[in-house]
């Protein structure tokens, strides 16, 4: 049996959660776990009312926008694909980290995720330790991923073993950059293009799009070279 993982506390504990699930029952459990260590939580029961949440600057405090979106992919009215999509081209809520939670467990669907704007993937069933730490570590990763976007270069060179491609990639979802990342692993080069933070073309060999991404994502060897366009969207600093 795999040992728990070890918890990571809340980052700060103002940050506002928008928990989306058609399950009452799971919903509610992951409302409850997140609030008692301290989040704020607003749900919704499918991705319509949640966009509509989302799009309401009065409940998410000074930033106007949820910190975190967790949410389910299989759903009524709108699935949460379609929802990440609809958050990722809203100016205003691009910044928004996702967190889906889903009983898909292929590498395709966590590539078809990402596509969608998506960062972090949660298969069912899971404990309390195991949401905790991906929801705390999202915030995190989110809030490292704000402050590197300030410093970076337009173009600038590295491996994969100091920047995973997943970081690569999480960068210019989160910046809302518009640019190209290539990386040259196994011989062959991958190539993931960007325009204002969407994902518009993978390609790998003869390998295209949720595939090609799906091998790229899981690469931990090989160089990559990052060039952007000179104006990226900033992400608002999270607050304390």
């Amino acid at each position: 049996m795999d040992p728990e993982p070890k918890y990571v506390g809340p980052p700060a504990s103002s940050f506002t959660i928008l928990v989306v699930d058609d399950e009452d029952l799971f919903r509610d459990l992951v409302a409850r776990e997140l609030t008692q260590i301290g989040y704020r939580v607003v749900t919704a029961s499918e991705g319509q009312e949640a966009l509509v949440k989302a799009e309401t600057p009065d409940l998410w405090g000074p930033r106007g926008i949820p910190d975190l979106i967790v949410a389910d992919i299989m759903m009524p009215v709108m699935d949460g694909f379609e929802l990440c999509r609809r958050v990722k081209q809203d100016p205003r809520l691009k910044p928004v980290p996702f967190l889906f939670l889903s009983v898909k467990r292929e590498t395709l669907d966590r590539a078809r995720a990402f596509l969608a704007g998506c960062q972090r993937y949660l298969v069912k069933p899971f404990n309390r330790a195991v949401l905790l730490k991906a929801v705390n570590e999202r915030l995190l990763e989110a809030r490292q991923t704000s402050e590197l976007m300030a410093d970076v270069k337009e173009s600038f060179a590295g491996s994969l073993a100091d920047y995973s491609a997943l970081a690569l990639v999480d960068m210019f979802l989160l910046g809302g950059w518009t640019g190209t990342i290539t990386v040259q692993a196994r011989d062959q080069e991958a190539r993931v293009e960007f325009a204002s933070g969407e994902i518009t073309t993978v390609q790998w060999g003869r390998k295209k799009d949720e595939e090609a991404l799906a091998d790229l994502l899981v690469q931990l060897e090989g160089t990559f070279l990052v060039s952007r366009s000179p104006a990226p969207h900033r992400t608002p600093p999270l607050e304390d």
